[in-house]
């Protein structure tokens, strides 16, 4: 008779038992690090800033940077020895067409923009206003793609030369230069270096003056009814003796006025044009510090510059309207814009 057997139980030592958890453990951590490593980190969120202009600048996570520079032709940083890119173009921040105010300074620019842009200063008389003295040349700047540049200046007592002296090295001159410097980068525009000028008034003579101190800033000067003169001289011959011609009346001391020394050779490029009327000729109206060199009347002494500019070597033409007082009026808007626009 055989007797049933019982399986025995498998009898592992007690050792080997450890060793089996723990390599069960290993196997276990191993599959989670691989889960962990297949997962892909999601990428950083796009982050945005202001920049100087106020226009948002979004940073690019690098791979979405690549991709954008390739599908757009993006020019990468060139290795050593290789030619360097060329800067990008500016882009315009103003629309054509717009109007706008950019400190003291009216800005109009012209509604179809094709190259560069000359640009027109306005300059206002006494009392006024840059956008006011604009309004009756818009339609002639806008047809001639001019981009105008009009300050408002709250002139002093302009017939005390030091006042004029004060307020014009001061703070009218080199602001309007620092301004013009600044236009391409403030307006994202192409414009030309150098600006034409017009002025009345007070203006006129800040326009000429203005001429006289940046040259490299100024292609033309048109110059209404003037009441006094900057000459572009040292000394002048009055009454058999030599006169110092500080500013305003000369340029002797443009280089501590100003900082820089007058430059003949450049003044002799700029052409100008000088219009006056004909009854604008009462002495009363003008101060008579200006008398011993230019005369005693807005006619006369328009007479005066116009004769001792030429004489310098630089183009000149002067206009007498006839029946004309102390005003600015079409006939004399026309005149004097169609001489800007001649000049090239």
């Amino acid at each position: 008779m055989m007797r049933r057997c019982r399986p025995r139980a498998l009898l592992v030592p007690r050792s080997s038992r450890w060793f089996g958890v723990l390599a069960l453990v290993l196997v276990l951590i191993a599959g989670v690090a691989f889960e962990v490593g297949q997962q892909t980190p999601p990428p950083p969120a796009a982050a945005a800033s202001v920049s100087t202009d106020g226009l948002a600048a979004r940073v690019v996570p690098r791979t979405e940077r690549a991709a954008l520079e390739q599908a757009a032709g993006a020019a990468t940083i060139p290795q050593f020895g290789a030619p360097a890119a060329p800067p990008a173009r500016t882009t315009a921040r103003v629309q054509a067409g717009a109007s706008l105010t950019l400190d003291e300074f009216f800005v109009h620019v012209p509604p179809t923009i094709r190259g560069r842009l000359r640009v027109l200063v306005a300059l206002h008389g006494m009392g006024g206003a840059g956008q006011p003295f604009c309004e009756g040349i818009l339609a002639r700047t806008d047809s001639e793609q001019w981009l105008v540049v009009a300050p408002t200046y709250p002139y002093g007592d302009w017939r005390d030369p030091n006042t004029v002296m004060r307020e014009e090295s001061a703070r009218f001159i080199p602001r309007l230069h620092q301004f013009l410097a600044e236009l391409p980068d403030r307006t994202g525009l192409d414009v030309e270096p150098r600006a034409v000028l017009l002025g009345y008034s007070r203006g006129a003579q800040l326009a000429q003056r203005f001429a006289m101190v940046y040259p490299e800033q100024t292609r033309a000067v048109a110059a209404i009814s003037a009441g006094t003169y900057t000459l572009p001289f040292s000394s002048l011959e009055v009454d058999g003796q030599s006169v110092r011609l500080n500013y305003p009346f000369g340029i002797a001391d443009l280089r501590e006025r100003f900082g820089r020394e007058f430059q003949p050779a450049a003044l002799r490029d700029i052409p100008f044009w000088i219009g006056v009327g004909a009854n604008d000729n009462n002495p009363a109206d003008l101060p008579r510090q200006w008398d011993p060199y230019l005369g005693t009347t807005r006619v006369e002494r328009a007479q005066t510059f116009a004769r001792r500019v030429a004489e310098l070597g630089a183009p000149v033409e002067l206009t007498v309207f006839e029946g004309m007082d102390h005003a600015i009026g079409d006939e004399v808007r026309l005149k004097a814009l169609d001489f800007l626009a001649s000049v090239r």
